[in-house]
């Protein structure tokens, strides 16, 4: 499939109680293994929870979180409260899981806009993780290429699963489903609005390019392109075209 492992993290609510209480989020899927057989096949992540993080280790200037104080003549000092938070999500997030790898994704919607103070808190949260929870953790900066390559040198006999993960429910009362085909005239107007964005802008390369345009003309030419590119961003934007936006 052109892909080492595939990380995903919205899941049928059922599935995803029975694999966490077995302790098996991870797998090997076979995309429609009655047509396309054994040949095709990746290794699945599922990740915990979902695709943000939410917790403790949220460090951003419009979170609530507290900054991570390990000066402990500080009088702000929280890096013992904090830590032994954050142990306990490291645990329930190991038990879903078949190695001593643990994969904690980093990041979410409109959240950690400052680097510095994020990377600064981190730091900080790592050092002190591994100077005084050694003996239960070791974490450090990591990519998903990196913790794939980790999990195979444990050569393990992996699950596997051959079914659609779609559609699926959230929980007992709510179905994921049905947008793909919402909204037919929107979905429409979008996919001939990016047609003409796409034709638009070559005739606009032609025409700056040209060594007779002005330069009030150049600036009309790019006006119009970062609006229409404005306007498709946002209808393109996933909660938009699919109809799921509030």
């Amino acid at each position: 499939m052109g892909f080492d492992a595939w990380f995903f993290a919205r899941q049928d609510w059922a599935d995803e109680e029975t694999e966490e209480k077995a302790g098996n989020k991870e797998w090997i899927h076979y995309p429609n293994g009655n047509r396309l057989g054994k040949d095709v096949s990746i290794f699945t992540h599922k990740m915990s929870g979902s695709h943000l993080y939410h917790g403790p280790m949220t460090f951003d200037i419009t979170y609530e979180t507290p900054p991570f104080i390990s000066n402990e003549n500080s009088k702000t000092f929280d890096a013992k409260l904090l830590g032994d938070q954050l142990a306990q999500i490291f645990r329930e997030r190991a038990s879903n899981y078949s190695t001593n790898e643990v994969f904690i994704q980093w990041g979410g919607d409109f959240l950690f806009m400052n680097a510095f103070y994020n990377f600064a808190n981190l730091d900080r949260m790592i050092e002190y993780k591994n100077k005084h929870y050694s003996d239960e953790f070791h974490l450090r900066y990591s990519t998903p290429s990196d913790y794939i390559d980790a999990v195979k040198k444990y050569n393990k006999t992996w699950a596997t699963r051959e079914y659609d993960l779609f559609p699926y429910s959230s929980d007992p009362q709510n179905f994921w489903t049905g947008y793909f085909t919402s909204r037919a005239n929107y979905k429409g107007y979008i996919r001939r609005g990016s047609h003409e964005t796409h034709a638009s802008n070559q005739l606009y390369a032609v025409q700056v390019l040209s060594q007779s345009a002005s330069e009030s003309e150049i600036e009309k030419i790019l006006t119009a392109k970062y609006t229409m590119l404005d306007v498709m961003g946002i209808n393109q934007h996933h909660d938009a075209v699919s109809g799921t936006s509030r």
